[in-house]
């Protein structure tokens, strides 16, 4: 999934943490910002709605700023 906060462009890895020691139950939210060069991550695993509430989204096109 693509995701953009604050006109930045990143992308949710495949990383997952297991809810409650559940291998079905997997929550995703590890954000790989930049590009191949310059990478960075940060984890918003459960805090989706934070990341919303803060701006950020999800994205198709091009993110309105």
């Amino acid at each position: 999934m693509k995701v953009c906060l604050n006109e930045e462009y990143g992308v949710v890895t495949d990383q997952f943490t297991e809810v409650d020691g559940d291998s079905n139950s997997r929550m995703y939210g590890v954000i790989r910002w930049g590009s191949d060069s310059n990478p960075a991550f940060e984890d918003w695993t459960g805090l989706w709605g934070t990341f919303v509430a803060l701006g950020g989204k999800e994205i198709t096109e091009a993110c309105d700023k």
